[in-house]
């Protein structure tokens, strides 16, 4: 007999003798029982049994009075079981024929009878709670109520992309509103996200607010760019949907037009080219998603997930999943036809960069743009994307936090090239062949051949590798001067050593920002201290005391800590502004200060005193 009491189970153990002993679940192994050479062999004997035979030992064990009722029973439950594994086999065969489009009128009936029940009966003990009817007396007119929910529900487990999800009427798209002002008022997060995605695709709102949808979500690549920002806002959609946020609509004629102007969707939009403003967006982790299985030491267990500097060790986000940075590699590549058109407006990229240049010489106005154009084709060759993603503000930033300031400067200024002259026609340059050798790139193929031989080792954002006419490796590249190899081996080589020099640069860094906090407060401690004396000196009227304390705060120079903090500082006290606590204490004459104000002064109120 198992019991529950408090916190854990306790066992009740009672042998044939009529002997009982107790005994915590977690204890249970220790008991001595558990142990004897009787117990242990009697466990590994019915180990040895077969189904049947425990069956046989279990009947024969029963009183003989419970015989024959035993009996009856055992054959009633191998009926029950029969008809239960044929009931279940059938129930198979007729889901398979509904995903298919090939089942019989009577196939479908059974299986959404099946699916109706499971939905009035109570989800603890299967009981049918909802009011005299019988679960297993289902009439026609119950099932063909919930049947259209129900195939609906099959069909959405076909979707594997949005062309499977049935586009919105005109009148589900005027619903829009009402489901974004409603969803907003109740208080739940992520509106933005989910207009957006009615911007995006125009699907029913109702298709939208299911598991199904939210797996399309999670493998969009727009939900990559903004860190799984539409796929939280697909889940808290879902949960509206599940509290009945559709059924009551808030009417949106009652609203200010001005704060219904951000619940209307904008069809025009053009997402996908310049969304700025999911770039840069964090979403906060629950806790619940990185410890899963936390128990009341989640504190503890929260420690094991944190590293030394209490960083978290594991990548999830707001779904549980590892997100995906944005980075180079999401931005759209080059078609064949952009491609093709890459030498051309290298070509023209170079004459502009020769008139932009503020060079007075000829020879250094040549370098300069030979510089840029050069940083510039080794990125396209690098990367294969598009003119229009590389003149964009996400690849000018990224170059900039990866690469060396030439390469930044090239993109800075590509990008202000194409958003004067993207329109314009680019006609092939009208040089000598050989000299147009230099606008030519490799054939595509090679340049994605390249990318996912970084991909599969695993080179950090900025290395690149290099692919001959042949295909064979010719070199792997890094994001700064000098950094080219010939092997994968070298290269991983200073992959590793970078990182773990940048890990001891920063570790270095945190410990003299630590140090520097500590001497500042040693300091402000000291200062505080010669105040306090001061201050008190001066309430006693102990001038003694006073200016020893002034002196010895005028000798407390910036610790070389806090100069190396604040390099603007000067070391000399009197270059500072004074702070309360620190004027100097200078003596005065009161009589000689009067007869000096008996002077010929030329302030009023200060003649000679009556």
């Amino acid at each position: 007999v198992v019991q529950r009491t408090r916190k854990e189970d306790l066992v009740i153990l009672t042998s044939p003798e009529g002997v009982t002993r107790y005994a915590a679940a977690s204890q249970l192994h220790n008991l001595p029982v558990m142990r004897s050479p009787e117990f242990v062999a009697e466990r590994n004997r019915r180990k040895g049994l077969s189904e049947s035979e425990q069956h046989e030992e279990l009947r024969q064990a029963r009183p003989t009075a419970n015989a024959v009722n035993t009996g009856a029973q055992e054959d009633k439950d191998a009926e029950r079981t029969a008809n239960a594994t044929k009931g279940q086999a059938e129930l198979e065969e007729g889901l398979k024929a509904m995903i298919v489009g090939g089942a019989s009128a009577e196939s479908r009936k059974k299986v959404l009878g099946v699916l109706f029940k499971q939905q009035v009966a109570c989800a603890r003990c299967g009981q049918n709670n909802s009011g005299t009817r019988d679960a297993d007396q289902v009439d026609d007119s119950l099932v063909a109520e919930d049947a259209e929910k129900a195939e609906a529900a099959v069909e959405r487990t076909k979707w594997t992309s949005y062309e499977d999800v049935p586009d919105a009427t005109e009148e589900e798209k005027a619903t829009y509103s009402p489901v974004l002002a409603s969803f907003y008022q109740r208080g739940y997060p992520y509106m933005t996200g989910v207009r957006k995605l009615m911007e995006l695709y125009k699907k029913r709102p109702l298709d939208m607010a299911t598991p199904e949808f939210q797996r399309l979500v999670r493998h969009d690549p727009e939900n990559a760019a903004c860190n799984g920002f539409l796929n939280s806002a697909i889940l808290y959609l879902r949960k509206f949907r599940e509290e009945g946020g559709f059924e009551n609509l808030v009417d949106v004629s009652t609203l200010d037009p001005e704060k219904l102007a951000n619940f209307i969707p904008d069809f025009s939009r053009a997402w996908g080219k310049a969304q700025e403003s999911f770039d840069d967006l964090q979403i906060e982790v629950p806790l619940e998603m990185l410890m899963a299985d936390a128990t009341q030491k989640w504190q503890s267990e929260l420690q094991e997930k944190l590293d030394d500097e209490n960083y978290i060790q594991e990548d999830v986000d707001a779904s549980g999943h590892r997100p995906v940075a944005l980075s180079i590699a999401l931005l759209p590549d080059a078609t064949e036809e952009e491609w093709a058109l890459w030498p051309r407006i290298l070509a023209r990229y170079e004459a502009a960069m020769k008139q932009a240049s503020e060079e007075v010489k000829a020879v250094k106005r040549e370098a300069e743009a030979a510089e840029y154009f050069g940083a510039l084709k080794e990125l396209i060759e690098e990367h294969g994307k598009s003119p229009e993603s590389m003149a964009s503000r996400k690849y000018v930033k990224m170059v900039r936090n990866t690469y060396v300031q030439t390469r930044e400067k090239a993109v800075s200024k590509f990008a202000d090239f194409w958003a004067a002259h993207k329109d314009e026609e680019f006609p092939e340059p009208k040089v000598h062949s050989l000299a147009a050798n230099k606008y030519r790139l490799p054939e595509i193929r090679l340049v994605e051949q390249a990318k996912r031989l970084a991909s599969e080792w695993t080179l950090p954002e900025g290395w690149a590798v290099r692919l001959g006419k042949d295909g064979r490796l010719m070199r792997i590249t890094g994001p700064g001067r000098g950094e080219v190899f010939h092997s994968r081996e070298a290269a991983m080589e200073a992959v590793d050593a970078k990182s773990k020099k940048q890990a001891e640069e920063a570790k270095a860094a945190q410990k003299n920002m630590a140090l520097r906090q500590e001497a500042r407060a040693s300091a402000s401690a000291t200062q505080a201290s010669l105040q306090q004396r001061l201050r008190e000196a001066i309430e006693k009227e102990d001038y003694g005391a006073a200016s020893k304390a002034q002196a010895e705060l005028n000798k407390l120079k910036p610790t070389k800590v806090q100069a190396d903090s604040n390099p603007g500082a000067q070391g000399d006290d009197s270059a500072r502004p004074c702070r309360a606590g620190t004027m100097p204490i200078v003596a005065r004459d009161l009589e000689a200060q009067g007869a000096k104000g008996g002077g010929k002064g030329k302030g009023k109120g200060r003649g000679k005193g009556k």
